[in-house]
C-alpha cells in the first residue's frame, strides 16, 4: 500500500515531476552533452542550488537567508574554477541554452513535487519514468534518432546499470529527498555529482 500509484493531487504532482526532470530535463542535458564539454555542463547545473533556493522562496516552500545565498554563490564559484580550462571551450549557444534550459526545468519540476503531497518515491518514479519514456520516444522520432536494440554486452550493460543506479537508485532517493529535506540542501548534489565524476575519470 505504500508504493501504490499515486491518485488525486498526488498523481498530478507526479505527472508535473514526469514532465520537468525525464521528458524536458534530461533529453536537453543530454543533447547538449553532445556538444557542450562536461566541465562547462557541470558550470551549469552548479547553478542547481541557487535555482532551487530561489524556487523555494518564491512557492513559499522556505525561507531566504544570507547564509543560504552565500553557500550557493560559493559552491558555484568552487566549481567555476575547478573547471575553469574548458570555459573557454567555443560551443554553439543552442545546446549551452539546452542545457541552461535543462538546469531550470529540473529545479522546477522538483520544486512541483515538493510542493505536492507526500507519496511514496516508487510510485513518483514509476509515472514519471513512464510519461518520461514517452515523451523521449516522441523527441527521438521527432528528431528522426535510429532506433537499435542494444544486444552486445557493450550496449546492455550500461542500460542495465543506468536502470539499477539511475531509475531504481538515484531517482527514488531524490524523490524521497524532495519530500525529507529542505530543497536549499539537497541541490548541492548537483554541485557534489561532476566533483565524483571527475575524480572517476
Amino acid at each position: 500500500r505504500r508504493h501504490a500509484p499515486p491518485r488525486g493531487r498526488a498523481l498530478v504532482s507526479a505527472l508535473q515531476y514526469g514532465v520537468c526532470q525525464f521528458g524536458l530535463n534530461f533529453p536537453l542535458l543530454y543533447w547538449g552533452e553532445t556538444i557542450v564539454p562536461s566541465g562547462l555542463s557541470a558550470v551549469f547545473y552548479a547553478t542547481t542550488p541557487i535555482t532551487l533556493m530561489l524556487l523555494a522562496r518564491a512557492f513559499g516552500l522556505e525561507r531566504l537567508s544570507a547564509g543560504k545565498v552565500a553557500g550557493a554563490i560559493v559552491a558555484l564559484l568552487g566549481i567555476v574554477l575547478i573547471f575553469s580550462s574548458e570555459l573557454s571551450a567555443r560551443v554553439p549557444w543552442p545546446p549551452l541554452l539546452g542545457i541552461f534550459v535543462s538546469t531550470l526545468v529540473a529545479g522546477f519540476g522538483s520544486t512541483l513535487l515538493k510542493r505536492g503531497p507526500v507519496q511514496s518515491a516508487v510510485g513518483v518514479n514509476a509515472v514519471g519514468c513512464g510519461i518520461g519514456a514517452a515523451f523521449c520516444l516522441l523527441w527521438s522520432f521527432v528528431f528522426r534518432e535510429p532506433h537499435p536494440l542494444p544486444v552486445t554486452r557493450a550496449a546492455l550493460f550500461p542500460v542495465l546499470y543506468l536502470t539499477a543506479a539511475g531509475s531504481l537508485g538515484a531517482f527514488v532517493l531524490w524523490t524521497w529527498l524532495v519530500h525529507t529535506a529542505p530543497l536549499s540542501k539537497i541541490g548541492y548534489i548537483a554541485v557534489i555529482t561532476p566533483l565524483v565524476a571527475l575524480t572517476l575519470g
